[in-house]
């Protein structure tokens, strides 16, 4: 019996596409999605209408992360500042582009679970943490990681949101990151996502690397309109998705100490375009 867990598709319908293709022609027992459904690529309801055309022969499961989460905010407090912009332009683009009904879904969604399956060991899955889809856990990042193996009841956790997979094993106990579907930051450009089988007494987990048209995903961002509503944002997810490092990143944190450096506030675009010429992504 084999499960397909998929992590942070942020939109890019072309890498689910491919991911889901594999799954249906392999023999999946059914598919686990961890969260990051939307934002930073283009066409988010293609993605969402990919996700609602799983045939009804897999089981499914449902995690909600941080950025469905931003979704729900925003559509209970619209006057949160959300405007074109480098800082807010691909939430709010992604916001248009999605319904009421694709809200109430993310709201239905846990943000982890355990799941049993027949009479096979529980496993537990989640986006960030247990507790929190906003929290990373990955080896060297932060004691998180060594908080939640050390407070696990299942031997076996799952999560998403750092888009670097690794496995991280204490005590009898083992810790896995999916990868990401839509964009990977692991120095590879290929859709990613984990299979688990349950043999030899004990779940076994594998990554999974499926080839993507990556041209069709960045050309997209552009005739979408999306570049020109998160500029300096939208810049750094073509280059994440032609290169698979995660100048994104880079990029906020840069943003983020000019702002306390010269007391501006974070959405201002010239902290934006500072940074970026830095990074060279102009």
């Amino acid at each position: 019996m084999r499960i397909a867990v998929l992590s942070d598709i942020h939109s890019n319908h072309n890498a689910l596409e491919a991911c889901l293709g594999y799954v249906y022609s392999h023999n999946f027992y059914g598919i686990v999605f961890l969260g990051d459904y939307i934002t930073d690529c283009a066409y988010p309801k293609k993605m969402l209408e990919a996700v609602y055309g799983i045939p009804q022969k897999y089981n499914t499961w449902f995690i909600r992360g941080n950025r469905e989460d931003y979704m729900i905010s925003h559509h209970d407090n619209p006057d949160d500042g959300w405007h074109y912009c480098s800082a807010s332009g691909s939430l709010l683009y992604t916001f248009e582009n999605i319904t009421g009904s694709d809200i109430d879904f993310f709201r239905s969604m846990p943000v982890s679970m355990n799941i049993k399956i027949e009479d096979l060991p529980e496993f537990t899955v989640c986006h960030g943490s247990v507790q929190s889809n906003r929290t990373v856990l990955r080896p060297g990042y932060s004691k998180d990681i060594e908080d939640t193996i050390n407070e696990m009841k299942n031997s076996l956790l799952i999560c998403g949101h750092g888009h670097i997979p690794f496995v991280y094993e204490k005590n009898g106990r083992k810790i896995m990151c999916a990868g990401s579907v839509g964009i990977p930051c692991n120095n590879q450009i290929h859709a990613q996502f984990t299979t688990l089988e349950f043999y030899g007494g004990e779940w076994k987990t594998e990554i999974i690397t499926v080839p993507y048209n990556v041209t069709k995903a960045v050309s997209e961002i552009d005739e979408s309109g999306l570049s020109d509503k998160a500029f300096i944002w939208a810049k750094s997810i073509k280059y994440i998705l032609q290169t698979g490092r995660n100048i994104n990143s880079e990029c906020v944190r840069m943003v983020s100490d000019f702002s306390k450096e010269y007391g501006i506030p974070y959405s201002d675009e010239a902290l934006w375009v500072k940074a970026a010429g830095i990074l060279g992504l102009l």
